[in-house]
């Protein structure tokens, strides 16, 4: 039996500027509330696709507050998805505690993300279609926006 349906996978996003942060919380999204509630992803972006192929990519990335975390739960998305390799600061917490908010409420986390800039202010529908795989803890997919 599949956790999630495909119908899991896609719906209407929206693509939030946090490029200034180092760290993203709830300063940045509350604000923003009535516009998410009205979408299934949240998307930020960060700018740190900039990085690729670098050794920078690795660290020192943007990552999301446990607090913001559990506040972004709360808006019953389907997935929360950034431009970076973690929502988490994988080397200071190798427990993953956002991952875990947002995995352990059945909302996506995708991951390393890029070309967000040309979405920021533009209504798109997001998805996500991972490949099916057993016994692990991700998959790679492929992330298209519909304008």
């Amino acid at each position: 039996m599949d956790l999630f349906g495909t119908e899991y996978f896609f719906g209407p996003a929206m693509v939030i500027d946090v490029s200034k942060s180092k760290e993203i919380s709830l300063v940045q999204l509350t604000p923003l509330r009535s516009e998410l509630e009205q979408v299934n992803f949240v998307i930020l972006y960060t700018g740190w696709d900039r990085h690729w192929g670098t050794k920078e990519y690795f660290k020192g990335f943007p990552v999301l507050t446990a607090e913001a975390a559990k506040w972004l739960v709360s808006l019953r998305l389907k997935g929360v998805c950034i431009d970076a390799i973690s929502v988490d600061a994988v080397k200071d917490t190798p427990t993953l505690p956002v991952h875990r908010i947002l995995l352990g409420n059945d909302v996506l986390v995708i991951e390393n993300l890029t070309n967000l800039h040309e979405l920021i202010g533009v209504k798109i529908t997001f998805c996500c279609l991972p490949l099916k795989t057993q016994h692990a803890d991700g998959a790679p997919a492929r992330a298209i926006a519909i304008l």
